[in-house]
């Protein structure tokens, strides 16, 4: 059986065979945890991608109930995904937009019409915990990086409460979710934990903005059992400590926000994702935007399935048992496409390009082909 390891982003090279006809297609994004019920479809041809009918939270609800009572342990329930993944996933990826976001962007555009050496203020933006799991820097505030009067300030607090693990699946948790996540199950052996894999994306994004920007890392300034006040806190110093310093506290969490002191170089904005996606309502995105949402998505589900008329096209894992420590800062997935294919040479042949041309070579391996 083939398998292909690769970047999520050279997704393309699977479904570009099926766009020769020019017509667009419609596929089904389904999950075998569930039954293989389908979570949402998506139609694609040249021009984009469009999401749609998306499972709706009523009838998740429903199958969730159902497959729980097939748990022989109730507490590994956390492992199976809330219908909440689905709209997250979308909201990682940039895809759905976060409420606040145009406040923060008015502060970002007042400072970038000042000089910094005429005096103007240099704004800071300070992440809570949760904004960097939204992956919030990557969709939305990656552009200003460079701008002379902004800048990125990370307390060492917030990635301390990122890299909490509960630590390794074991065999006997496979065991037990094999019930549900049948054959998949023992893809999650040695892997983290649900809730851990979503706080990884997280520790990605804050050691992205420590190398893309000239953030500064800033020790907490007291030692407190509330994190949350350890972090508001040592922002608040970093603001008042210098003149012409302006702190944009971003945070999802209200009782953060409402903690926030209220000093005129600190402000806090207050982001939020906008109400659950269900239904048939159509949602427009970019190719790269698509491979994040399937990426952030596998990542929960551990193995999606992309179907095309009810027939199987290739599974999509985020998460297997070998996945290494290079391969989940780089996003890496595992294709195992349907061995019925009619196009599975010229796979091989566009990846053989691919090495050939040294194309971003760290980022992907060359197939594992067991005939």
């Amino acid at each position: 059986m083939r398998q292909y390891i690769i970047s999520h982003k050279y997704l393309p090279v699977f479904y570009n065979p099926l766009l020769r006809g020019g017509q667009p297609l419609t596929i089904d994004i389904k999950t075998p945890a569930f039954g293989e019920i389908t979570l949402c479809k998506f139609t694609i041809d040249r021009d984009g991608v469009c999401l749609h009918d998306f499972i709706s939270q009523k009838r998740y609800n429903t199958i969730l109930e159902t497959i729980s009572n097939r748990l022989h342990k109730k507490n590994y329930i956390e492992e199976i995904p809330e219908y909440q993944s689905i709209h997250e996933s979308l909201f990682m990826s940039g895809i759905i937009k976060p409420i606040g976001l145009d406040e923060l962007y008015d502060y970002i555009n007042s400072a970038t019409k000042q000089s910094v050496v005429k005096g103007g203020d240099v704004y800071y933006i300070a992440f809570d915990t949760n904004a960097l799991m939204d992956c919030i820097y990557t969709n939305h505030l990656r552009q200003f990086a460079d701008f002379p009067n902004i800048d990125f300030i990370l307390c060492e607090t917030v990635r301390f409460e990122l890299t909490n693990r509960r630590g390794k699946i074991k065999r006997d948790t496979c065991n037990d979710l094999t019930p549900i996540l049948k054959d998949n199950a023992f893809d999650l052996l040695n892997q983290n934990y649900l809730a851990d894999r979503r706080r990884y994306a997280g520790f990605l994004e804050y050691n992205k903005i420590r190398h893309e920007t000239d953030c500064e890392q800033l020790k907490p300034i007291i030692s407190n059992d509330n994190k949350d006040e350890e972090i508001i806190r040592t922002y608040a110093h970093f603001a008042t400590e210098k003149h012409s310093r302006k702190v944009l506290l971003i945070s999802r969490d209200n009782e953060f926000i409402r903690m926030s002191p209220s000093l005129p170089d600190v402000i806090p904005i207050s982001i939020s994702r906008p109400g659950m996606v269900e239904g048939k309502k159509p949602i427009i995105c970019e190719f790269a935007s698509f491979h994040s949402f399937l990426y952030h998505l596998s990542v929960s589900f551990c193995c999606l399935e992309l179907c095309l008329n009810e027939h199987r096209l290739f599974k999509y894992l985020g998460v297997w048992s070998q996945k290494n420590t290079s391969q989940w800062e780089n996003q890496f997935v595992k294709i195992e496409p349907n061995k019925a294919l009619p196009f599975l040479d010229d796979i091989d042949k566009q990846l053989s390009v691919l090495e050939s041309m040294k194309f971003r070579r760290e980022h992907w391996r060359f197939p594992q082909t067991d005939l």
